[in-house]
């Protein structure tokens, strides 16, 4: 009753400065004749946007104001210069950086300096979208372009080089809206993204001309029936086999990370945990991410874990952070210098075959891992403090279980980049594992909002996906987004079995990709061009007639 309460609170409020940005706006249609009342209220607008797109994520994680999250900065944006609304949206994509990326404080080293660049980088992007809102003043026009607009600035958060950043996106807040999230194994979690849009739209248009009218009803009613329609789509392919997994969850503090000593605990922990739980008919056990140390250069504890899967007759995959030596380019002096490589890797172990097979990770977190540009750059230790420079792969490896299953692995955050893991679905991966280590954020937001990207991944290509995490929670995700198995409690030690669904049938998304992205791009750039053509043409038109 209280959050009922609360709701309505939220909702009456929202509705009452909706209200009042929009009937500054009918009196004052430019930016130029606005007093300081009317600036402010538009301001207060961009705030509330930026309030709503920090409650649509974990935690809170009130994923249907994601359908009204976008509408206070549209109307402030309304009419407004491109400049002021460049602003709006400054202050709207900075309160929601700060806020949903308030964990980024959990990190040594991390501080108010070093998070300015993070939040004015995200803060970019919604602004970007409120110029562009405010320069288009056509109703239908608003409906068929700034969707696509969003997923527009979507794709480049994606793709950004070393600065690519695809978290707590809008899609990912719908990861409890099973209906809307089936519409991601045909468009991605892109199409996802430009549904809720397209609502928020549909609602500002509304205030806006103060009356709903048959074009709105109609987009109202489609998504409505999409939703419906989203729920038939749920359900259970032919599927080959399935598997049961175990997770094991130790729970390894951020200061049992070095040493030989702690290594030795660390396995002892691991392999306690693992014998304790273990049942029959279990096919893989899975360790979190960075557990072990230097198996390569420790055949006594590869052969402690060898011994393990042979007496229970398991295949076991683990995370380890494992050591390469190499030997510089002495030059004219013929003399190298010996160093170490370091890869943050999986291994991968099978009974009865002591030939363990090892993943290294291929996208490494910038300023975490490894440090962007460092051949051209000198970074000031203020901004980038010393990152562990750890070494990319050379090449992505897939693991085959012993009566054939194809595992995709995944290392910590690639699980964000859809091109990546609908690349290993290609390849032949039949179930995903994600192992990770997410407890240098603390008892934060952080470890639930990276999961939800595993939730998009599942959907994206119709694959179960395993998350064994250190600290939690570990899950399991069918492969239609439903999260059918998590760990109980969080910041703690814990096992988890669970029966998975493996599938070997590609979605239309893992097939085709981004089709649906690149169509409403080239749709968006052509109704954009037709609208200054028109524009252009009705200009001259009225210059002749003069």
């Amino acid at each position: 009753m209280i959050w009922a309460s609360g709701n309505k609170s939220t909702l009456s409020s929202l509705l009452k400065l909706a209200n009042r940005i929009a009937s500054e706006k009918i009196r004052s249609p430019n930016i130029t004749a606005f007093n300081s009342n009317q600036i402010i209220v538009r301001i207060l607008g961009a705030i509330a946007s930026g309030i709503l797109l920090i409650l649509i994520h974990p935690t809170p994680d009130q994923g249907w104001l994601a359908w009204v999250c976008l509408v206070p900065i549209l109307l402030a944006c309304h009419r407004s210069s491109i400049g002021f609304s460049s602003l709006l949206g400054l202050i709207t994509g900075l309160i929601y950086a700060y806020g949903v990326f308030f964990w980024f404080f959990h990190l040594p080293k991390a501080g108010a300096v070093q998070s300015i660049p993070l939040a004015i980088i995200i803060a970019l992007y919604v602004a970007v979208f409120a110029a562009f809102a405010s320069r288009i003043n056509n109703n239908f026009l608003r409906l068929l372009v700034l969707p696509c607009i969003w997923i527009t600035v979507e794709w480049l958060r994606a793709h950004a080089g070393f600065l690519s950043l695809p978290w707590a996106t809008l899609a990912h807040s719908q990861h409890q809206n099973i209906g809307l999230l089936q519409y991601g194994a045909f468009t991605g979690t892109y199409g996802i993204s430009f549904i809720i849009v397209a609502g928020n739209v549909l609602l500002a248009n509304m205030i806006i001309m103060r009356k709903v009218s048959i074009e709105q009803w109609l987009g109202i009613s489609t998504i409505l029936l999409l939703h419906l329609y989203g729920h038939s789509l749920i359900g259970e392919p032919e599927l080959t086999k399935t598997q049961k997994i175990m997770l094991v969850q130790p729970h390894i503090s951020v200061h049992e990370v070095r040493g030989e000593q702690t290594n030795q605990l660390r396995w002892q922990k691991l392999d306690r945990l693992t014998r304790k739980a273990i049942e029959t008919g279990i096919d893989l056990v899975v360790w979190p991410e960075t557990v072990l140390r230097g198996l390569k250069s420790n055949p006594l504890l590869m052969r402690n874990i060898q011994t393990l899967c042979n007496d229970y007759q398991i295949s076991l995959l683990s995370g380890v952070t494992e050591f390469e030596k190499f030997t510089t380019d002495g030059g004219s002096k013929g003399e190298g210098e010996v160093k170490t490589r370091s890869f943050n890797s999986i291994v991968f172990v099978v009974p009865d075959k002591p030939s363990p097979v090892f993943y290294n990770k291929l996208i490494l977190v910038p300023f975490g891992e490894y440090t962007p540009l460092s051949d051209y750059l000198s970074w000031p230790q203020w901004l980038a403090p010393v990152a562990s420079e750890l070494t990319r792969g050379d090449a992505y490896v897939h693991f085959a279980m012993p009566e054939g299953t194809i595992i995709g692995p995944l290392i910590c955050w690639e699980n964000l980049f859809p091109d990546f893991v609908r690349q290993s679905v290609m390849d032949g991966a039949q179930v995903l594992v994600q192992v990770v280590n997410n407890n240098w954020f603390g008892q934060s937001a952080q470890p639930f909002q990276h999961n939800i990207a595993s939730v998009m991944r599942a959907v994206e290509n119709r694959r179960s996906v395993v998350v064994a995490s250190n600290s939690g929670p570990s899950q399991v995700v069918d492969p239609w987004g439903r999260v059918t198995a998590v760990t109980p409690e969080y910041f703690s030690k814990a096992t988890l079995i669970s029966e998975v669904q493996i599938n070997d049938i590609p979605s239309f998304y893992s097939r085709h990709g981004d089709l649906f992205l690149w169509f409403v791009m080239g749709f968006s750039a052509l109704a954009l061009l037709l609208s200054l053509l028109s524009r252009q043409t009705s200009h001259t038109q009225k210059n002749g007639r003069n």
